[in-house]
């Protein structure tokens, strides 16, 4: 991928806009607009956009700030070679979290539908012991997430951590699915995904 409006750049301000990507690409919260000129200047706002195009990276409008992620495509490919994959046992964890955290109070409507994941109600412990799930081995699985930045501890419970705010939109919906259709594979959520799913994809034939 050729980066030419970058290349047109002069020195200093190629350097602005890869010591802002170099931000975006470590931060461990949303960096804010005005922390960078070159995420405030149009011009090299498109330059930040297309220096993380050409590393298989996207911008991500995060809050009131912006972080990076990847790509939706190279996202989807990475996940099909198994990189990035978690084991079955945490996959069952941070599927707990969201549906406690995100879901239910989303349903609920005791956090709106356009609060970040990241903002969920915490969860305690206590409140995940479900089926196999004893307190040890969640506190197991939430330190190997953790480790991770998929989980965040806030005041002795969790809630979905950073890594979910590099997320495109996307990327969100679709996660949301899987993480509903993994949680409650027998619910009514999970019978509108799957069914909606279907009507997708008999489009896309007749699209063909």
């Amino acid at each position: 991928m050729t980066t030419t409006g970058f290349d047109a750049l002069p020195e200093d301000a190629k350097a602005e806009v890869r010591t802002a990507v170099a931000a975006l690409e470590v931060a461990a919260a949303p960096v804010p607009r005005t922390a960078f000129r070159a995420l405030a200047d149009e011009t090299l706002h498109g330059a930040v956009v297309e220096l993380l195009g050409s590393l298989g990276r996207v911008l991500v409008v995060s809050g009131r700030g912006f972080l990076s992620g990847y790509d939706d495509r190279i996202a989807s490919r990475l996940a099909a070679e198994g990189f990035g994959v978690l084991p079955e046992r945490q996959r069952a964890t941070l599927a707990l979290v969201f549906v406690l955290s995100v879901a239910i109070p989303r349903a609920e409507g005791r956090i709106a539908a356009e609060t970040p994941w990241t903002k969920g109600i915490p969860v305690t412990v206590q409140d995940m012991r479900v089926g196999p799930l004893n307190e040890s081995r969640v506190e197991t699985e939430l330190r190997e997430l953790a480790r991770a930045d998929l989980v965040a501890r806030v005041d002795g419970a969790v809630r979905l951590g950073p890594q979910f705010d590099r997320l495109t939109e996307r990327a969100l919906k679709d996660l949301f699915d899987e993480l509903i259709l993994f949680a409650e594979p027998d619910g009514d959520a999970a019978r509108k995904i799957r069914r909606d799913r279907e009507v997708r994809r008999a489009q896309e034939r007749d699209q063909r």
